[in-house]
C-alpha cells in the first residue's frame, strides 16, 4: 500500500471522471474534456462525488451528484480560476483535441488517496515464474491504459524505494562526515590564523622555516596516522552511543570506514541488513508476524555481539594509537637541539598539518560516499514492459456469458417444468393418465361454460354435448351390442364429476333411442336424484330393507326424455355395504331391470374410499372410472392400473372429465354451414361460433 500510495500521488488517480451511459458510466482516462488541476475539500470532508456541466468553452456549472437540484440558481464556473463551491474550491482546466470526446456533462469523484492505493494494492496480481527468479505483475482494471501506467509507475517507485533503503547507510555516514568536518574547518583556520601571526611577530628567515619543514615532513605520517586512528575511535564512540540508545533498533550505523578488525566490518555490515530488512517487512505487516520477529531475533543477538566487540577493538585502537604517539614522541625529542622560534613554529606548523591531513582524509570519503549515493544501481530488471495490446478481457467472458445465457434459457425452463411436475400431483394431460396406467381412455369431457347440471339437451349442439355424443359412439368399441346393458360409474374420490357424467351420458344414451336407467347407487352421499331435481317415495334403499316392490322404484323422467328412468338412492342408511351384499335381493333387482331397459347405468361411491363399487362389480358389464383434470391425484392412477389388470371391476375404461377449453387434448376437427353459423370441436379445444 506504502509504494501504491506513491503510484496514487503520482498519476493523481483519487481523481476519476466519468462519463453516464444509459447501463452505466465509462471511466475516461486521459482523454477527459475537463481536468481538476487542484482542489481544496471543504473542512471534514474526505471525498466529494459531483457532476460539472460545461456551457461552453470558457464556462460550467457544478451540480450535486445524487440528481438533486441546486436550491439557487447555479453559479458559473470559469476554466482556469479557482472556483468556490459548497465550501470546496476547485481549478478546471479545458482540453480539446482530436481524441477528446465532446461530452456536456462530467461526473467527477475525488476520493482519499489512501483508499484508492489499497485498492489498487489489491487488484495486484504477482506471481513467480517457476524455476526462476523473474516476477510476473499483472492488473486488473476497467481501463487497460490505467492498468499500463500504474504498473510502469510502480516500477519506478519501487526502484525509488529500494534504492533509498540501499542509500540509507551512505546518508548517516555523509551525516557523520559533515558534523566532523564542520568542527575541523573552523580548527584549521585558527591554526592557520596562528601560523600567519607567529611568522610576522618573529620574522622567521627561509634557513629556518626550511629546517621546521624537513623536521616536519617526518612528523606528518605519524601525525597521519594518529589522525586517522583517533577518527576510527570517534567513530568507535559513535557508534556505541548509537547501540545503546537506540533500544528499538531502528538506527543505521555508519559503515564509511574500514576499521583494523575484520570482524567488526562484518558485524555492522550484518546489523545494517538486518535493520533494512526489518522495516521493509514492516511496511506490509505487523511486529506480530513470524517473519519480523525472526528478523528481531538475530538484531538482539548482532547487538549484544557488536556492543562486545566495539569495546574489545577499542581497546586494541588505544593500544595502537599509543604505539603510534610513542614513536612520534621520539621524533620530537630531536627538536629540542633547534632554537626555540622554530621549535614553536614546527609545534604550530605540526597542528596545522595534522587537521590538513584529517581534513583531506574526511573530504575523501566524503567524496566516495556521494559517488555511492550516485550510482546505486537497482535490485531487478524489466524484462518486458506492461503494454496496451497485452491486455485481454477478464469479465464478463462472451463466451461464458453465451454459455450461461444457453444454459439459463434452456435449463431455467427445463428446471421450472421439472419442479412443476415435481410438486404437481394432479392429472394434466393425457399423457398423464397413459403413461401411467394400460386401461383404456373411453373418451374425455370439456369443462362445461353452463351452469347446468344436464348439459345434454334434445337439439344442444354444444361441444360438450358433442363429446359426450362422442362418448356414446365410444362405448361400442368398449363392449359390443347387445352386451353392454350395465354400466358402473364411479371415481378415485368425491367430486371428480361421476354423477354429471352418469346423468348427462344416460341423457346421450336416451336421446339414441336407448331406454335408459340411472340408479343411485351412492348410498352414502347421494346426489344424483337431487341435481336431476327429483324426489321419489321410495328409492333403493326402501328396496334392500323390504320396504318397497321393485315397480315402485322406478321413476320416469318425462320431462327431460320419454326414454330416460331414475331410481333415487333413497334415505342414508347406517350399512350401506351390508345392504348391497344381499345377493338375493340384488339379483333379483338386477335381473328385473335387465328386462325394462336397454341401457343401466350405476352411479356409484367412489371406488378409492369405499368398497361398495367392488360388491357391484358382479351385477355390471363394463366400468366407466371417472377422472378429473386438475383435481384427481397422479397416486389414484396405481389403483386404475390394479383394478384394470386383476380385473376386480369388469371391462374398466377411464374417462376424462374437466378439461379446460384452451387445452389441446388430441386431435381436433370441425366443420360449418353456409348459412352464418358453424362450430368445430377437438379434444379439449372445443370452441362455438
Amino acid at each position: 500500500r506504502t509504494l501504491m500510495r506513491g503510484v496514487v500521488d503520482s498519476l493523481k488517480l483519487y481523481v476519476q471522471y466519468f462519463a453516464e451511459g444509459r447501463i452505466a458510466g465509462s471511466e475516461l482516462y486521459n482523454n477527459s474534456p475537463v481536468v481538476l488541476d487542484s482542489f481544496r475539500l471543504a473542512d471534514g470532508k474526505k471525498s466529494a462525488k459531483f457532476r460539472l456541466h460545461i456551457l461552453d468553452g470558457e464556462q460550467y456549472t457544478l451540480h450535486p451528484y445524487s440528481g438533486e437540484e441546486d436550491e439557487v440558481e447555479p453559479q458559473k464556473g470559469h476554466f482556469g480560476r479557482f472556483f468556490s463551491w459548497k465550501g470546496h474550491t476547485f481549478l478546471f482546466h479545458r482540453r480539446t483535441g482530436e481524441k477528446i470526446p465532446n461530452f456536456k456533462e462530467i461526473i467527477i469523484t475525488i476520493s482519499e488517496p489512501d483508499k484508492i492505493a489499497q485498492q489498487y494494492a489489491g487488484k495486484l496480481g504477482v506471481s513467480r515464474r517457476e524455476y526462476s527468479f523473474v516476477l510476473d505483475l499483472s492488473m486488473k482494471d476497467y481501463v487497460p491504459e490505467k492498468a499500463v501506467d500504474i504498473l510502469n509507475k510502480l516500477y519506478t517507485v519501487y526502484d525509488l524505494a529500494t534504492k533509498a533503503d540501499k542509500n540509507q547507510v551512505s546518508r548517516n555516514t555523509l551525516k557523520f562526515i559533515d558534523e566532523r568536518l564542520r568542527i575541523l574547518t573552523g580548527d584549521l583556520a585558527g591554526v592557520e590564523g596562528q601560523i600567519v601571526s607567529f611568522k610576522e611577530k618573529h620574522d622567521i628567515s627561509i634557513e629556518a622555516e626550511t629546517n621546521v619543514s624537513m623536521l616536519l615532513n617526518e612528523l606528518q605520517e605519524y601525525d597521519k596516522k594518529i589522525a586517522e586512528l583517533g577518527l576510527q575511535r570517534s567513530l568507535m564512540d559513535r557508534m556505541k552511543e548509537l547501540l545503546e540508545s537506540n533500544s528499538s533498533r531502528e538506527e543505521i550505523l555508519p559503515a564509511a570506514f574500514d576499521f583494523e578488525d575484520q570482524g567488526l566490518n562484518a558485524l555492522i555490515g550484518q546489523y545494517n541488513e538486518r535493520v533494512l530488512q526489518r522495516n521493509r517487512l514492516l511496511q506490509g505487516s505487523t511486529p506480530d508476524n513470524p517473519a519480523v520477529q525472526a528478523v528481531e531475533l538475530e538484531l538482539q543477538k548482532l547487538h549484544r555481539a557488536l556492543l562486545d566487540n566495539l569495546a574489545l577493538a577499542r581497546e586494541q585502537l588505544e593500544a595502537r594509537i599509543r604505539q603510534v604517539e610513542g614513536k612520534a614522541a621520539q621524533l620530537l625529542s630531536k627538536t629540542r637541539s633547534i632554537p626555540r622560534v622554530e621549535r614553536d613554529l614546527l609545534q604550530i606548523q605540526r597542528q596545522q598539518s595534522i587537521k590538513e591531513n584529517l581534513f583531506l582524509y574526511l573530504l575523501q570519503k566524503r567524496e566516495e560516499t556521494a559517488l555511492t549515493l550516485a550510482v546505486t544501481s537497482s535490485d531487478f530488471r524489466i524484462v518486458d514492459p506492461p503494454a496496451r495490446f497485452q491486455a485481454k478481457i477478464v469479465k464478463p467472458k462472451a463466451q461464458v456469458v453465451r454459455a450461461l445465457a444457453l444454459m439459463l434459457g434452456i435449463g431455467l425452463p427445463i428446471l421450472f417444468i421439472f419442479l412443476v411436475e415435481l410438486f404437481n400431483t394432479k392429472i394434466q394431460s393425457e399423457e398423464d393418465v397413459t403413461s401411467r396406467t394400460a386401461a383404456p381412455l373411453l373418451g374425455k369431457v370439456a369443462q362445461s361454460r353452463k351452469k347446468a347440471f344436464l348439459v345434454v339437451r334434445k337439439g344442444s349442439r354444444s361441444a360438450v354435448a358433442e363429446m359426450f355424443r362422442l362418448l356414446r359412439t365410444n362405448l361400442n368399441f368398449l363392449l359390443p351390442e347387445g352386451s353392454r346393458q350395465v354400466l358402473l360409474v364411479t371415481s378415485s374420490a368425491s367430486g371428480e364429476g361421476k354423477t354429471f357424467i352418469t346423468a348427462n351420458l344416460g341423457m346421450s344414451l336416451a336421446l339414441s333411442g336407448k331406454r335408459t336407467l340411472l340408479v343411485g347407487m351412492d348410498l352414502r352421499k347421494p346426489r344424483l336424484s337431487k341435481n336431476l331435481g327429483q324426489a321419489a317415495p321410495k328409492g333403493l334403499t326402501h328396496y334392500l330393507i323390504g320396504e318397497a316392490d321393485l315397480d315402485e322404484l322406478i321413476v320416469p323422467l318425462s320431462d327431460k326424455h320419454p326414454n330416460l328412468f331414475l331410481i333415487c338412492s333413497g334415505p342414508q342408511p347406517p350399512n350401506p355395504a351390508e345392504l348391497l351384499m344381499q345377493k338375493d335381493k340384488m339379483q333379483t333387482l338386477m335381473s328385473y331391470l335387465r328386462q325394462q331397459f336397454d341401457l343401466i347405468l350405476l352411479d356409484s361411491p367412489p371406488v378409492g374410499m369405499v368398497a361398495d363399487p367392488l360388491l357391484l362389480g358382479e351385477y355390471t358389464d363394463g366400468t366407466l372410472f371417472v377422472l378429473r383434470d386438475g383435481y384427481t391425484r397422479k397416486e389414484a392412477l396405481k389403483m386404475v392400473d390394479e383394478l384394470y389388470t386383476s380385473q376386480k371391476l369388469p371391462h374398466l375404461a377411464i374417462i376424462i372429465n374437466g378439461i379446460k377449453m384452451q387445452k389441446g387434448y388430441g386431435y381436433g376437427y370441425g366443420y360449418g354451414y353456409g348459412y352464418g353459423y358453424g362450430y368445430g370441436y377437438g379434444y379439449g379445444g372445443y370452441y362455438e361460433e
